[in-house]
């Protein structure tokens, strides 16, 4: 819609918008054209995502999983929720170091991504990084009952928490730096 107030050549009404009012109430220039103009925002009815990072760690032609102690059974990958307010970057390397005790590592790239509903229908988007770290040893949190190193012909013996899982594992596979 455009607002055609007193003062605003060039412009049309807006629905809701007082055009007596000087000064083109509820308007923006439009660049390259002028005109005064103010944005239709579609209703406020939009998801809230919560945002999950994942590392996907493959080191000597293994991948760390791990199985879900919520969920004996179920195995996921090492990473977590971003909180509230929290900066990405520190949020996944919080979460390695929570997890699996993980204390440096390199995100080589991002691998893949999904959006999803979990079984509670909480909308999930869930971020998955490969990554790469010297460290031998890792320490597993109480959120874990066990952890393995698996190969890629070895993925189909397990039961993922999540449906994209074998998804990303593979494609740190095929990605995995030599």
């Amino acid at each position: 819609y455009i607002n055609q107030s007193p003062g605003c050549p060039g412009t049309a009404p807006i629905p809701g918008i007082d055009p007596s009012v000087p000064g083109c109430p509820g308007t923006a220039p439009i660049p390259g054209i002028g005109m005064a103009a103010k944005i239709s925002f579609m209703p406020q009815d939009f998801e809230y995502f919560m945002i999950s990072q994942v590392g996907i760690w493959v080191r000597d032609g293994r991948v760390l999983i791990l199985e879900d102690a919520a969920n004996p059974g179920k195995w996921i990958l090492p990473g977590g929720r971003i909180d509230k307010q929290e900066d990405p970057e520190a949020a996944f390397a919080r979460e390695l170091k929570e997890e699996i005790n993980l204390d440096s590592f390199r995100k080589i790239r991002l691998l893949d991504m999904q959006v999803f509903y979990t079984g509670n229908q909480t909308p999930y988007c869930a971020v998955a990084y490969l990554i790469e770290s010297d460290q031998k040893e890792i320490e597993l949190s109480g959120e874990h009952l066990q952890a393995k190193w698996v190969n890629e012909d070895e993925l189909i013996n397990y039961s993922f928490l999540w449906d994209c899982t074998e998804r990303f594992l593979r494609k740190g596979f095929t990605q995995t730096i030599a």
